[in-house]
């Protein structure tokens, strides 16, 4: 049962996923609260074409259709994790 939707979120992934394919390569990405949390599905759907990623200040996402990527085997990009006191 999806308690969270993330409207529109299909449409973005399709778009990132495309650029990152089409006008690559590149080395990683960097994402910032809950641009860390698209940036992490990212990695997970695009480990093939990612090497790295830093996530500022992130979260998990909500909806379960876009956090189930998240929740399978380990992905295989390294990651710097950067969280603050008060995060």
């Amino acid at each position: 049962k999806r308690i969270f939707e993330y409207v529109g979120s299909e449409e973005t992934f399709m778009k990132l996923e495309k650029l990152v394919v089409e006008e690559g390569p590149w080395d990683g990405v960097l994402g910032f609260s809950q641009g860390a949390a698209v940036a992490a599905i990212l990695c997970a759907k695009l480990s093939t074409h990612l090497s790295c990623a830093v996530l500022i200040g992130g979260l998990v996402a909500r909806d379960s259709s876009l956090r189930r990527h998240l929740d399978k085997e380990p992905i295989d990009v390294q990651t710097l994790l950067v969280c603050g006191k008060q995060d």
